[in-house]
């Protein structure tokens, strides 16, 4: 049960909107591109889904990190656009 918390409470810290643009690099290191989230929900012993609105469209990335952010331990990439209204929602098991 607390590798769940851990896991919930530094989802939030992992999460990048990364565009789909070559100028993203500067921008986007400045801020997240994130205009709504993230959420979290449907928590279970063992997942959680997340969801997140960006600022336009591009590859909306879930990354969960250990606590001290030093190692990956789940990623979800889910692309947005126009027809998602720039949100992505993803289910992350494990």
């Amino acid at each position: 049960m607390r590798s769940l918390r851990l896991f919930v409470a530094f989802v939030a810290v992992a999460v990048v909107m990364l565009a789909c643009t070559p100028a993203r690099v500067s921008a986007q290191a400045a801020e997240s591109g994130i205009t709504h989230g993230p959420l979290s929900g449907e928590v279970t012993a063992d997942g959680v889904t997340l969801w997140a609105r960006g600022a336009g469209a591009g590859d909306l990335v879930f990354a969960v990190t250990t606590a001290d952010g030093a190692e990956t331990v789940a990623t979800a990439t889910v692309p947005v656009d126009e027809a998602t209204d720039f949100a992505g929602k993803a289910r992350i098991d494990g």
